[in-house]
Parts: structure tokens; C-alpha cells; sequence
């Protein structure tokens, strides 16, 4: 296949990151050698904006996040409760304590059909990969939403996004969906699978990098973020605009020099 595959790694408020890179991506024109992209959780939400080719709503979306809009308000003090039995070793109890999702999605979906238009999607055809993790099946789904209805697509961009314990399973046919993250944070499978050779991929940690020898024949790039973008409660939960306008920063400044210098 002609073109390099975009992977985008999943990370909740981290995904602000990504946002950054596509910045200095598309300010070097390496936005234009990107053939397909595939995502995992907030990864799957920018891939869709970039298979949409809307950099202007990316920006705009992130730099408006707010807790409220993600997160149902007044539930912090459940969620540090979760993380201190984690924390603690607690895992039986902390599952116990939100087998349902604690917050609700609808400050998410307003977001998706205000800013998702299906039509630039399917018009682009640019392939767009979303990890979503089976739970009827335990296994890792890859779902290409390039050519869906706005009913699927969103219903997939929820599936691929729904922490567990902080939001509740989605169904999608025969089956129920957590966030891909569960299998597979960085899917480059996907693209792999499809004969793509050429890989770009952007993490949000530095533990999830991909062993290349697991793709035989491909050339892989993989950005780094230089500083930590935080943990579970200060990275992923984080959907505050000072924590997005930070992140988006930090990704253009190493993006720009990934760019320049490497690549």
C-alpha cells in the first residue's frame, strides 16, 4: 500500500497530545503522505477528525474540553476512591464498586454529531480503523468506520472510548464493546493486516512501544512524547482546558522537531 498508516494511541485527556503533532504534521505537509489511520479509544476520536481532514474542529473540541463535558459533574470523589484502591492493590473491590459506568456520555455525543460529518469521511475514503475490545467475544475488534452511517459511527466512536467502570459497555450488533485499550492501545494490526508497510505512530507514554520484529517487512516511526503526560488520574480523567492547551503544546513542539530532524 502507498502512503504511511497513522497509529494513535489511546489516553483519555492525553489525546490532547496528538492534536499537537497533527499541528506540526500539517504545517511540514506530512499531513498529506497519511493513506489511512487507525486509533484506540481518544486515538479512534482523533483519528475520525483527521480521516475527516478538519484540523480547525480537533483544535476547537479540545480547546473548549472541560470535565463537565465528558464526565458527569460531582462524581470526582468515586473516581479518587477507585484510583486509591488500585492504587492499593484493591482490584476485586474497585471492580465492585463500578461494574456500571459512573458517568454518562452525553457531553461526548453532542461533541461527536456537532463536530463528526460523516459525509467529509466517507467523501475522503481515507480508511479509519477504531479498536474497540470485544467483551462477548474477549477479543479486539478493529472496526473501520470509513463508509458508515452517523448511527454507527458514533455508536463505534463510543464503543472504542468506553473505559470500563467509568463508562457503561456499548452494544453494536451482536455484541458489547469496551475501550480498545483493554487489547490493544496502539493498533497498528489493522493497517498491517491491510498491506500498509509505512507506519507513524504516536504514543502517550513511553510503555507502549511497538516491537517491530512483530511486522515483518514494515517501517515504523514512533514519537514519544518528551514529558510525562500524567497517569490515570491526572492524564487520562484530566479534560480540563489548561491540561489540553499544555498538551496540545507539548505535541507541536515535539512533533516539530520529530519532523525536522528525523523524518
Amino acid at each position: 500500500m502507498k502512503g504511511t498508516a497513522l497509529i494513535l494511541a489511546g489516553g483519555g485527556g492525553k489525546g490532547a497530545y496528538e492534536i499537537g503533532v497533527w499541528k506540526a504534521m500539517r504545517e511540514q505537509g506530512k499531513d498529506r503522505q497519511i493513506a489511512a489511520v487507525s486509533g484506540t479509544s481518544v486515538g479512534g476520536l482523533n483519528g475520525a477528525l483527521f480521516a475527516q481532514g478538519d484540523y480547525e474542529a480537533a483544535e476547537r473540541i479540545w480547546l473548549a474540553i472541560s470535565e463537565e463535558k465528558i464526565l458527569t459533574p460531582g462524581r470526582k470523589n468515586l473516581l479518587e476512591g477507585l484510583s486509591d484502591l488500585a492504587r492499593n492493590g484493591i482490584i476485586s473491590e474497585a471492580a465492585d464498586m463500578l461494574k456500571e459506568g459512573a458517568f454518562t456520555r452525553e457531553g461526548l455525543i453532542a461533541i461527536i454529531r456537532r463536530e463528526l460529518d460523516v459525509n467529509r469521511i466517507n467523501d475522503r475514503q481515507i480508511p479509519c480503523y477504531a479498536a474497540c475490545y470485544n467483551v462477548t467475544a474477549r477479543l479486539v475488534d478493529y472496526i473501520n468506520i470509513t463508509g458508515m452511517r452517523q448511527n454507527d459511527m458514533e455508536t463505534i466512536l463510543l464503543a472504542t472510548s468506553a473505559l470500563p467502570g467509568i463508562f457503561e459497555p456499548v452494544k453494536f450488533g451482536n455484541s458489547l464493546y469496551l475501550d480498545g485499550g483493554l487489547g490493544d492501545n496502539v493498533p497498528v494490526r489493522p493497517l498491517y493486516n491491510a498491506g500498509y508497510r509505512d507506519f507513524l505512530i504516536i504514543h502517550l507514554g513511553s510503555r507502549s512501544l511497538v516491537d517491530e520484529t512483530d511486522y515483518p517487512g514494515a517501517a515504523i516511526a514512533q514519537l514519544i512524547p518528551s514529558e510525562d503526560q500524567g497517569d490515570f488520574v491526572t492524564g487520562t480523567l484530566d479534560f480540563s482546558e489548561e491540561g489540553a492547551r499544555r498538551r496540545i503544546r507539548q505535541g507541536y513542539e515535539d512533533g516539530k522537531k520529530f519532523f525536522s530532524i528525523s523524518h
